[in-house]
């Protein structure tokens, strides 16, 4: 059975929605947002997934809705926010949450990519410094990952007053509040010791 975009589009939102649904009970669970366990980042990268599908997608669909701008942004953006937040508290594994962190990181590059282009918004737009600020942030996110798998030891230092696990000081300035992942989470993202100072062991 061949489906119209219009179908397409309304199913892709409605299952956004109800993954959604799940993202935000999980969400309220967390002891910190700058620690989420193993069933937020399984939930997080589903809707990731289909969020960049649809961006694929997107000349097979018709708005049923919710534009795909609102997709990135309602859906997309706090997928990858709590993904980022739980590869930059876990350094060294090559798989978290029972997740391939390459295709996790593939997502988060097509993403970053794709609004970079210009496929999502343009200047003067409502949401593009929304859009820019987060993409800059996760592309910093993501070349700092290109310099760490090319380090011979393997390893980078997050914080260098920080256990293993923790994230230091800069974790109290997170918001359990941000439900909408908002400007303000991207900038304080982009303050996190690992991406703002980056220091390799000698």
């Amino acid at each position: 059975m061949t489906r119209s975009p219009f179908e397409r589009d309304f199913l892709i939102s409605a299952r956004l929605d109800h993954i959604h649904i799940s993202f935000l009970l999980r969400f309220v669970l967390l002891n910190s947002m700058a620690q989420p366990d193993d069933e937020m980042i399984q939930i997080a990268h589903e809707m990731l997934t289909l969020v960049v599908q649809a961006v694929l997608a997107r000349d097979r669909l018709a708005n049923s809705g919710t534009g795909l701008v609102w997709k990135v942004i309602f859906y997309g953006l706090p997928a990858s926010g709590i993904i980022l937040l739980a590869i930059l508290e876990q350094r060294n594994p090559h798989h978290f949450g029972g997740l391939s962190r390459a295709k996790v990181l593939q997502n988060l590059r097509i993403l970053v990519a794709e609004i970079q282009i210009g496929a999502l918004s343009h200047p003067r737009e409502p949401n593009f410094a929304l859009l820019t600020r987060a993409a800059q942030t996760i592309e910093n996110f993501l070349d700092s990952e290109e310099r760490h798998d090319h380090h011979p030891n393997g390893q980078l230092n997050t914080h260098p007053d920080a256990p293993p696990g923790q994230m230091g000081p800069w974790a109290s300035n997170l918001n359990l509040e941000a439900w909408d992942f908002d400007l303000g989470f991207w900038e304080n993202l982009a303050e996190h010791p690992f991406l703002s100072n980056l220091e390799f062991p000698t």
